[in-house]
């Protein structure tokens, strides 16, 4: 079902108990009220209906107005990634090829899909990072969107993409000893309903792997 979150704010009266209420309004008065809803709706629910009925209380009497409702169509986004490393054992200076595989389980179209991929400048070559590969590096951040796949345009449900990546780490690392190499990309695309659009993330993690060290020896 829906549940309240919280009110954002009112032009008129006063919010308690999860209760709007109005002393006084003047004619041709207008009054706003803006909240947010949290849900709980099953997965097969594909329309849901919001209603409210007014209450005018003359003398401590209750006068149920014209109930206000609005039918939503219910979308039910979900992502099924796999990530996985072309190689298994790796040392500083190596390159390794992250292949990542999107599907769009869910049962709405995910439009302008943009893959993040945050990166610690201490293990990862970010400079050689961004020229071996297509998309825009910011910062400590990689990014791929459709203007560099034309594939991550749109993802209709049961369509997947497949990505690769090349991550190139630094021949001296600034992150110590014991060193893995994980990352944790995240998605996020556009999602229509009833002509309004929202904005769907998820993140996932890499497996990890081992970054063996180079020995420098001198007889």
């Amino acid at each position: 079902g829906l549940g309240l979150i919280r009110w954002h704010r009112q032009k008129a009266g006063s919010v308690e108990h999860a209760i709007w209420t109005i002393k006084n309004m003047e004619i041709n008065q207008k009054a706003e009220l803006r909240l947010s809803l949290s849900s709980n709706i099953s997965q097969n629910l594909t329309k849901q209906e919001l209603s409210f009925t007014p209450e005018v209380i003359i003398d401590s009497q209750k006068f149920p107005q014209t109930k206000v409702s609005h039918i939503y169509t219910i979308v039910h986004p979900s992502l099924e990634t796999s990530a996985t490393w072309d190689k298994t054992k790796i040392k500083p200076g190596d390159t390794n090829s992250l292949k990542i595989i999107l599907k769009n389980t869910g049962d709405a179209e995910l439009k302008n899909l943009v893959l993040s991929i945050p990166l610690s400048s201490d293990m990862v070559d970010l400079n050689m990072l961004a020229k071996i590969n297509h998309g825009i590096l910011n910062k400590n951040t990689f990014r791929i969107d459709s203007v560099y796949n034309a594939g991550l345009s749109s993802l209709n449900p049961q369509e997947e993409i497949e990505l690769s990546v090349d991550i190139p780490l630094r021949k001296v690392s600034k992150s110590g000893t014991d060193l893995v190499l994980k990352l944790i990309p995240v998605l996020s695309a556009d999602i229509s309903a009833d002509g309004s659009s929202y904005r769907f993330e998820r993140s996932f993690e890499t497996p990890a792997v081992s970054i063996g060290t180079l020995l420098s020896l001198h007889a």
